[in-house]
């Protein structure tokens, strides 16, 4: 398999692309390290082997057999409004090729995040109405389902964009994946129901797949737990600490377990 390692691909443009962890990690903001907390540092630890990680989930996905030749793995992946304005849906690893597509979020001590209701606002902002349609008529025409705003009011505003940054792409082999790295402290049952409530409204159609990939941490680098306790004390701004943590060694073990919701 070759898989093109990727950062920051926008839909419709030609991708930058990297021969390495090294150089993709160097492609991310100096302050995206400052938490030793935030969900880019499991994340990329996990993907560091992303070969084993990329045949690992493909067997959970049951796409192993088909035509794999090619893949991109693009981390921070960029997908525009269609309608209105506002900032991009960014996915934090889109895969794919011409058959497949995987939308793959990280969570890990983010707070839950807000349903499309609240989003949009009391009252309701038009702008915001505008890039929400933009989103439906993406999963809308993909489905050929009839979506509308009042369908899906109680969901997580970023899981509707999520699942329109995955009919965006050409693949029709579609899925959302939510990681999940779990301490002990995230509310996985959070995640688990937002995504039963998404697949509820398109799984009759057979054209998308969403799971959760619980990823329990073990920590395995006393000068990384030591970051932990600083940044739990306050401290902030660690970021030249943490990056050659993760450039150069085994900070975390993961025990996984992958659920098809």
């Amino acid at each position: 398999m070759n898989i093109r390692l990727m950062y920051g691909k926008k839909f419709s443009r030609n991708p930058g692309r990297y021969t390495g962890f090294s150089d993709l990690i160097k492609c991310y903001k100096m302050k995206e390290f400052d938490s030793p907390r935030r969900s880019t540092i499991p994340l990329l630890v996990y993907w560091k082997d992303i070969n084993n990680r990329m045949k690992a989930l493909f067997n959970n996905l049951n796409i192993s057999n088909k035509p794999l030749k090619d893949v991109d793995a693009c981390f921070e992946y960029k997908v525009p409004v269609r309608k209105g304005t506002g900032r991009p849906s960014q996915t934090d690893l889109m895969i794919c090729n011409k058959n497949i597509t995987i939308a793959i979020e990280a969570k890990y001590t983010e707070p839950r995040y807000m349903t499309v209701k609240k989003w949009l606002k009391n009252p309701v902002s038009s702008n915001r109405k505008k890039v929400l349609n933009g989103w439906l008529n993406l999963i809308n025409k993909v489905f050929g389902s009839n979506l509308s705003i009042i369908n899906i009011e109680q969901i997580a505003y970023q899981l509707v964009h999520r699942t329109a940054s995955a009919c965006a792409l050409p693949g029709q082999d579609r899925h959302v994946v939510y990681q999940c790295f779990n301490t002990g402290t995230l509310d996985i049952g959070y995640y688990k129901d937002e995504l039963k409530k998404m697949a509820s409204l398109l799984n009759s159609s057979k054209k998308i797949n969403f799971y959760l990939l619980e990823c329990d941490i073990q920590y395995s680098n006393k000068a990384f737990e030591k970051l932990l306790v600083r940044w739990d004390k306050g401290e902030r701004k660690l970021a030249k600490k943490v990056l050659p943590l993760i450039r150069n060694h085994e900070i975390m073990k993961f025990n996984c377990k992958f659920l098809n919701i």
